[in-house]
């Protein structure tokens, strides 16, 4: 259970940072600090709260002096350490990483993060909280919040509104259920007037939730005691009375040990006639008495945390989604931001184009209907008439009369009639332009990219740069079309030319004129018109193929100098330029409404702490929230009549993390005390060196024979469900489902880096590459536990930094590798690392785990083992 209280004392610091705490209404967002259970410390200005705290630490830390000198709620983790020789120290949750190993510094921090914070709010008193853990072999594990002194009346220098301040203060801590109050009140005052009494009995009426502390017990009045208080005959209380005895203000100024106060206290009360045979008594009763206290309301609570915190995860993610996701707050996050939605917005178009409907067939039929239509519609029958025709022959080679053929004729009518092709190539181009453009427009407007909804600013830029480019890439395709129709106007095909003139093309097909007649139609009327017509049908001929062609030719152009320029940069210098634009351009593009942009990071705010709260509670397996009397039966031959070997795994664990089986060590396996057939799905039993690691739930049976593999297929474990966790790739963080989503993905974890790690784990997959190929891996990841710079500087040193083959990735706070249950040691512990193991991710769900009994060794963990693996699946 220490872990246990240990987790939801990280909870509580999380929560804290995040400026979650238990006073205020807490707006529509809920409020985690609320459901963690703790031990709250009232009483009255001087009435001894402080010195009952730092006889339960048994160090000097906190501030002293007269008036109100506690100004914030101070909430103390104490945690019992591992080692009975550790040092002890005090962490800051405003200092994460920070160890004051000086106690007196601790006070002075205490009184300096005081002043910093009241000073900024410009009050005496500040609500929120102050979080200090202490860690000391010597402390049990407690979670207690010391609030500031109730009082009476004002002082000088104090508002008039300071009373009703504390109170409403203290009340907002004690008035939850799962909180316990613990009362001082000073053994010398009449208990009708305890404020801390008063209090308690306004929010906990039934008296469940109240211990009573009496301080102050060695300086009543002579002759007066107060053994009927703590027999419970002049005041009751259900959760009864303590006594203690702490130390003066003269034995503080005259610096007397914690240890000394102790041994005072205890003298007093064994010496004493009226309090000798009292169990009640002491600091020492009251610290064991609070620790059990605590443990059992964290028991009885931890479901309903865990409840709480995946709910309020579900609901949070669902409205951030309904919103369009979390607020980008840094220069990094919002260029990814806009890029992400240009490249939305770009695959939305592209989509457009290539589906048909609304997009690429309104292109089509630019191309296979008005195009020709309105080439078909051009006056060259204008140009086709005998008296144009004469006078343009005569006046093509003016005084020299044209010997055989008027060439100079022809080519003046070609050039004039294939001009005529220069108005319907343009107007296509304009008219695939109008539908691009209307196409952007509808894609602004859909729900593919409805995100951009919520930056209107940005919605408007990317329109605006779409149509930029899309006259760039119009202006482009215009002289690229006019180019075209000026080469079919400059340069006249000799040799097609003579074809036409005689027909017939080489494979026999006729030649036919605009109108439809075949070219070599022998024309009516007198010899000279005759002559004027054979030329008007051959011009016409030529026309008509050069028509032909260009119906073909132009589409072409616009496709490739418009259409697919459009499909593949249609925002790319947009990109290019937001990728070089300061923070404050990029809050303007991404500028939105003010209520909307506040609730988006209140969500994601909300959102962040937690998730890391899950990840906290996560680590804690679930099997240790079991009641212990359910595992007090230390008898091996009846544990071992349960039948399923989840279930037996699940007492083991729990009977070791609470120690009611002394003979199932931690470091022991379950194979050695027990070895059921049923742990395979094969006859053999697993054997005897096998070893059994906390492992997912659902994976406690293999489907497959290989000795190499502890966990199997008989319930699948989707790893892209868990959105919390998340793995640095380059730098960067990414989710589970980036890495695993739509591929097969085999991954190995590596203790420390070290000689196994990198001449034996390493060298095994970069031999076996070529295989795992073959056997459809399209990604192998090593995961090292973390810091991510360690990690690839440790990648650059084993040749795999490139990333080509073997992609290095890093676990910096261990989350994912406590997911898989492939951590050793304790998850709070120093230098906690992974196990040496190797799994098989298909599309994101966890396949097979195989762990090396040793993380100085690497066999089954091996690639040739994963490969043994992969065959036999398939």
């Amino acid at each position: 259970m220490d872990s246990v209280l240990r987790a939801v004392n990280r909870v509580s610091q999380i929560a804290a940072l995040a400026g979650d705490t238990q006073v205020g209404d807490g707006g529509s967002l809920p409020s985690l600090a609320r459901q963690l259970p703790k031990i709250v410390v009232v009483g009255g200005q001087s009435s001894g709260k402080s010195s009952v705290l730092e006889a339960v630490v048994g160090r000097d830390f906190l501030p002293r002096g007269t008036g109100i000198v506690t100004r914030r709620p101070l909430e103390l983790q104490l945690e019992t350490a591992a080692d009975p020789n550790a040092r002890e120290y005090g962490e800051f949750g405003h200092l994460p990483g920070q160890k004051f190993y000086d106690f007196e510094e601790l006070r002075k921090e205490i009184e300096a993060e005081t002043m910093r914070h009241t000073q900024k709010r410009g009050t005496i008193v500040s609500p929120v909280p102050i979080t200090l853990r202490i860690v000391s072999p010597h402390l049990p594990g407690l979670s207690m919040v010391d609030m500031p002194g109730l009082t009476k009346v004002p002082i000088d220098g104090q508002p008039k509104s300071i009373v009703q301040e504390l109170e409403n203060m203290a009340r907002e801590y004690v008035k939850h259920e799962n909180v316990i109050i613990l009362a001082v009140t000073p053994a010398n005052a009449d208990l009708a007037t305890s404020d801390a009494l008063r209090l308690a009995r306004e929010v906990d009426p039934s008296g469940e939730r109240t211990i009573g502390v009496l301080t102050k017990i060695d300086i009543m009045d002579p002759g007066t005691n107060c053994r009927d208080v703590l027999e419970g005959q002049t005041y009751q209380l259900r959760n009864g009375w303590i006594g203690v005895v702490n130390r003066g203000q003269a034995d503080i100024n005259s610096r007397m040990s914690m240890q000394d106060a102790r041994r005072r206290e205890l003298d007093f009360f064994q010496k004493s006639k009226d309090y000798g045979l009292l169990k009640n008594i002491g600091t020492g009763y009251l610290s064991t008495e609070l620790s059990e206290r605590l443990i059992s309301s964290v028991r009885r609570q931890l479901p309903n945390i865990s409840g709480f915190v995946n709910k309020s995860v579900m609901d949070l993610q669902k409205e951030l989604e309904a919103m369009g996701g979390p607020a980008a707050n840094s220069r990094g996050e919002m260029i990814h931001l806009v890029l992400t939605l240009c490249r939305k917005f770009e695959t939305a178009f592209a989509k457009l184009i290539d589906g048909g409907k609304g997009g690429g067939e309104l292109i089509l039929t630019v191309f296979e209907k008005r195009l020709p239509d309105s080439i078909e519609k051009q006056p060259f029958k204008k140009i086709l008439e005998v008296p144009y025709v004469k006078r343009v022959i005569e006046e093509a080679d003016g005084i020299q009369p044209h010997l055989v053929a008027p060439e100079a004729g022809y080519r003046r009518l070609l050039e004039e009639a294939l001009g005529y092709l220069k108005d319907p190539t343009e107007k296509s181009v304009e008219e695939v332009f109008v539908l691009l453009r209307r196409m952007v427009d509808n894609i602004a407007n859909s729900d593919d990219v409805r995100a951009l909804r919520r930056y209107p600013t940005l919605r408007r830029e990317i329109v605006t740069a779409a149509y930029r480019a899309l006259e760039r890439f119009k202006e482009e395709t215009r002289k690229m079309v006019s180019i075209m129709v000026e080469m079919e106007r400059n340069y006249i095909t000799a040799e097609y030319f003579r074809t036409i003139q005689m027909g017939k093309m080489p494979d026999g097909k006729v030649m036919y004129t605009l109108d439809g007649r075949p070219v070599t139609e022998e024309p009516e009327g007198s010899p000279e018109e005759k002559h004027y017509k054979r030329i008007i049908n051959q011009v016409s001929g030529y026309v008509r193929e050069v028509c032909q062609q260009m119906t073909q030719t132009v589409p072409k152009a616009i496709v490739h100098c418009m259409v697919l320029q459009a499909k593949d940069k249609l925002l790319e210098e947009m990109q290019a330029s937001v990728a070089g634009d300061q923070e404050a351009a990029l809050k303007r593009l991404l500028g939105e409404d003010e209520a909307v942009m506040k609730r988006r990071e209140a969500l994601t705010h909300k959102l962040d702490m937690l998730r890391r709260a899950q990840a906290e509670l996560t680590s804690v397996d679930v099997r240790q929230r079991q009641p212990a009397d359910h595992l007090q039966r230390s008898d091996r031959g009846a544990l071992c009549e349960i039948a399923s070997l989840p279930a037996m795994s699940v007492l083991l664990r729990a009977a070791r993390s609470l120690g009611a089986l002394p003979w199932a060590q931690r470091s022991g396996s379950l194979a050695s005390a027990w070895q059921p057939a049923a742990a395979f799905s094969s006859a053999q039993a697993a054997p005897a060196d096998t070893p059994h690691y906390a492992v997912p739930e659902g994976h406690q049976h293999s489907d497959l024979s290989d000795s190499a593999c502890n966990i199997g297929l008989s319930r699948r474990k989707d790893l892209t469900l868990r959105q919390d966790v998340r793995l640095t790739v380059a730098g960067q963080q990414r989710t589970l489902a980036d890495l695993f989503k739509g591929q097969r993905t085999v991954l190995f974890g590596v203790p420390d880096c070290g000689k196994v790690c990198s001449e034996q784990h390493v060298p095994s997959f970069l031999q076996q590459w070529d295989e795992l190929r073959r056997l459809g891996v399209n990604k192998i990841l090593c995961v090292a536990v973390g810091d991510a710079a360690a990690a690839d500087a440790w990648a650059q040193k084993v040749g795999i930094a490139d990333g080509s083959k073997i992609q290095v990735v890093s676990d910096p706070n261990g989350a994912f590798t406590r997911f898989l249950g492939m951590e050793q040691g304790a998850p709070d512990a120093a230098g906690a690392r992974s196990l040496r193991y190797a799994a098989v991710v298909d599309d994101g769900v966890l396949l097979k785990v195989c762990v090396d009994k040793s993380p100085a060794e690497a066999q089954r963990s091996s690639a040739a083992s994963v490969v043994e693996v992969l065959k036999a699946m398939h």
